[in-house]
């Protein structure tokens, strides 16, 4: 995948000559001087014990003796390290070694190549970012260590009326109020939330999902995404509202026009209402010894009563 970085063994090249001090040293040295004359970018490594060097100028214009070509000192890696691995060894030197596990040499890692291969990923993994964001419907926010707003969707736009140009690069709370702004609480605390009825203003009801953005261990910022559903949430209030409305109109037509039968008031309409409904009619008309059973809050008490219509006094049990 091009936006993530490269394998070593993708960078490594393989045009390098590799001498260790040993007996066979200056025959190797004159092969390698032969062999500059076709390749100027052919690359000298040079091992002495535990130490790696590497001949920077590879011009082959210093002759044959070792102790004339300006020697640096390298670093090697095997072939299965990763960037991490390699990147703070640059430090030392611009050509690391790569190795078999048996320590072997297969080639060498450039920083120039290194770097050329991270600015690439980079520019990928920005391309996909930048269209990700321009195709997303939700509201997508994203805020960075100091608090300043990084990221803003066309999303957010629509919901919160702030266009991107005038909140980017500026800290969110300048916008909201820090109470009512999840994203800095899921900053400060490292807790996520999914699904969370959320009100960022006292006017705009959402849904929302939030993550800390962590890097090393370390929280550098947090993101949000949110669906609104302000509209979602006044029409339940104004549904809530009216059923209220009903239930008391309700209860008014019921004091002033009383029903004939005593079950009326049991509003159920499920077969299992409708059942007992019908066995208690029955019973009702007989002299037959009542219990009813049932778990707390399940309409005992409202039976019962029914029951003394018809001069009855029932035994509840929980």
């Amino acid at each position: 995948m091009k936006h993530k970085a490269p394998a070593i063994i993708e960078l490594i090249r393989t045009n390098y000559c590799f001498i260790e001090n040993n007996s066979d040293t200056s025959q190797h040295l004159e092969r390698y001087l032969s062999s500059v004359q076709s390749d100027r970018d052919m690359i000298l490594f040079f091992r002495d014990g535990n130490q790696l060097y590497v001949d920077p100028e590879r011009d082959g214009s210093n002759g044959v003796d070792l102790d004339s070509i300006p020697w640096q000192t390298a670093r090697s890696v095997c072939k299965e390290a990763t960037m991490n691995d390699i990147i703070p060894l640059f430090k030392e030197s611009d050509h690391i070694m790569v190795t078999e596990w048996t320590g072997q040499p297969v080639g060498y890692v450039t920083a120039a190549d290194a770097l050329a291969a991270c600015y690439q990923s980079h520019q990928y993994l920005e391309a996909y970012f930048e269209a990700m964001i321009e195709t997303m419907d939700a509201s997508v926010s994203m805020i960075d260590d100091q608090e300043n707003t990084v990221v803003w969707t066309p999303g957010a736009e629509r919901i919160f009326s702030i266009k991107a140009k005038d909140i980017l690069g500026k800290p969110m709370p300048e916008f909201f109020p820090v109470d009512m702004l999840q994203i800095l609480k899921t900053h400060k605390t490292g807790e996520g939330v999914f699904q969370k009825l959320h009100q960022p203003r006292p006017d705009i009801y959402v849904l929302i999902n939030s993550n800390p953005i962590r890097l090393n261990g370390k929280i550098i910022g947090s993101v949000v995404a949110e669906t609104d559903i302000t509209s979602e949430v006044r029409l339940n209030q104004e549904l809530f509202n009216a059923t209220s409305k009903v239930h008391q109109l309700q209860q008014q037509m019921a004091h002033l026009n009383p029903s004939s039968d005593p079950f009326s008031q049991i509003k159920g309409t499920s077969k299992a209402i409708k059942r007992t409904v019908d066995m208690c009619r029955k019973i009702g008309s007989t002299k037959a010894t009542v219990l009813i059973l049932g778990e707390s809050g399940v309409g005992k008490e409202l039976f019962a009563k029914l029951f003394t219509i018809f001069g009855r006094n029932p035994t509840l049990l929980s």
